[in-house]
């Protein structure tokens, strides 16, 4: 891959300029390394971003099978609150907190995953579209590079530079406009992100009632065990 090998194929600067093409030559490869680099370091982050989602969507479905975890635990708690008449009111409150609780960690990454699916498009988008840039900023400098072994690039042809230009200008302009896009949509990500945190101290509020309660209860074991689970 050209990207890997650059260094063994293109040296880090052309030759001196000895005319006008030349030098117009040197400051346009210069240019070309500069948004190369640009592009690499892009590509780090969207490595990064690609890591990072996959992990969201493990999560995502480690949670989903909480969820009904809770839900059984909830109702095994609502159960024995019955059983246990008066004496089970708290326990049944608890339980009844604790099936709500299930509910609004259900809605909430449900709403998450509904955002992440198109942003996931977005970024694959983004990432073709930065390959295709990358592929023809390369050949833009293969080919100022050849040119600027020929005669000090006396011999320039300005429009094959320039359509090369013209080309990458429009994937790269393309790319952007997706990473824009998904930009918008991370941000909105922040109020799911605070409703999660929100649940899970909730739910460990609930754990910790429930547990201190069905110790004082001193039942058979099932609670306390209902609620370390």
């Amino acid at each position: 891959m050209i990207a890997r090998n650059r260094g063994q194929l293109l040296p880090a600067e052309l030759g001196a300029a000895s005319s006008a093409g030349a030098a117009r030559l040197q400051a346009i490869y210069r240019q070309c390394q500069e948004t190369y680099r640009l592009i690499n370091h892009l590509y780090a982050e969207l490595d990064q971003y690609a890591g990072l989602h996959k992990e969201l969507d493990e999560g995502l479905a480690n949670v989903a099978d909480r969820v009904q975890e809770f839900r059984l635990l909830a109702l095994n708690a609502t159960v024995k609150s019955a059983q246990l008449g008066d004496l089970g009111r708290c326990i049944g409150v608890i339980a009844a907190s604790l099936a709500e609780l299930s509910s609004d960690i259900t809605r909430t990454g449900g709403g998450l995953d509904e955002r992440m699916r198109p942003l996931a498009v977005r970024v694959r988008s983004a990432i073709l579209n930065l390959a295709a840039a990358r592929l023809q900023l390369e050949m833009l400098m293969l080919f100022v590079h050849e040119l600027a072994g020929t005669a000090s690039g006396s011999g320039v042809d300005s429009r094959n530079v320039a359509d090369l230009q013209t080309a990458f200008d429009g994937t790269i302009r393309q790319a952007v406009e997706e990473l824009r896009a998904t930009e918008t949509v991370l941000r909105g990500l922040g109020s799911l992100s605070e409703e999660f945190r929100k649940l899970t101290i909730f739910m460990q509020v609930a754990q910790i009632s429930g547990a201190v309660e069905a110790n004082r209860l001193k039942d058979d074991g099932s609670l306390a065990q209902t609620f370390q689970d």
